[in-house]
């Protein structure tokens, strides 16, 4: 709650077009999850709030990163970095 409340993370809420693509008669999805709610989320995402900043992830809340190389504290910021540069080297 914090970071949503300090604005380091922005929550979207998109249940209303996860609720409108699932047919509850049926008890399945209308059509594929990813085109018609996943998608439109991280285009939405891109589109008002791509020119805030240089990385932006879009994880499930059953993903998350993981780097059992590095197990401190900022992990992720030292692989963006890292990546950055091979990226630039590239």
């Amino acid at each position: 709650a914090e970071a949503i409340s300090s604005g380091f993370v922005v929550y979207e809420d998109w249940h209303e077009g996860a609720k409108a693509n699932y047919d509850y008669a049926k008890d399945q999805q209308k059509a594929s999850h990813m085109y018609k709610v996943q998608y439109p989320a991280s285009e939405h995402a891109m589109k008002f709030h791509g020119d805030e900043t240089r990385w932006m992830s879009f994880m499930d809340v059953d993903e998350y990163p993981f780097q059992p190389l590095d197990m401190e504290p900022g992990f992720m910021a030292r692989f963006l970095v890292h990546d950055e540069q091979r990226q630039a080297d590239a």
